[in-house]
Formats: C-alpha cells, sequence, structure tokens
C-alpha cells in the first residue's frame, strides 16, 4: 500500500506553542480514537492507518502526518 508523507516547520523545543503542537498531534492522529483516524479509515475507507507527531528539537520542530492509504 502506498505511504502519503506530510510534513511541516514546528516550534523549537521549550517553546509554548511547541507543547499545543504536540496536544494537536495527539488529537489528530494518536490511536484509532483520533479524528483523522476516524475520517480517513472509518468513514472514507481511504487509509489503511494514520499518525501524526510533533517532534521538537532544540533549533526547530517538525510536525508530521503519515498516511498509508488503501490498495489501489
Amino acid at each position: 500500500n502506498p505511504y502519503i508523507a506530510f510534513s511541516y516547520r514546528s516550534p523549537k523545543a521549550g517553546d509554548d506553542e511547541s507543547h499545543s503542537m504536540d496536544i494537536l498531534g495527539a488529537i489528530l492522529g494518536e490511536g484509532e480514537d483520533s479524528r483523522l483516524h476516524k475520517e480517513l479509515v472509518y468513514k472514507k475507507q481511504v487509509a489503511v492507518s494514520v499518525s501524526t507527531y510533533n517532534q521538537s528539537m532544540i533549533e526547530s520542530g517538525v510536525f508530521q502526518t503519515l498516511i498509508q492509504a488503501t490498495s489501489i
């Protein structure tokens, strides 16, 4: 199955916004009860799995979304 990945620059470690991005990652794509999993896997059935996370680093961070699409 093909994968689709999105990466965005996010706040560096220690910034107030980095904690918000951690929470956003959890809400959108952490586990089967996450919003993206419910929408893309259960409802639209266009993906097999979805995950999102924020990785805060010293100089900047990265917010990533990884989607494993259904077979074409």
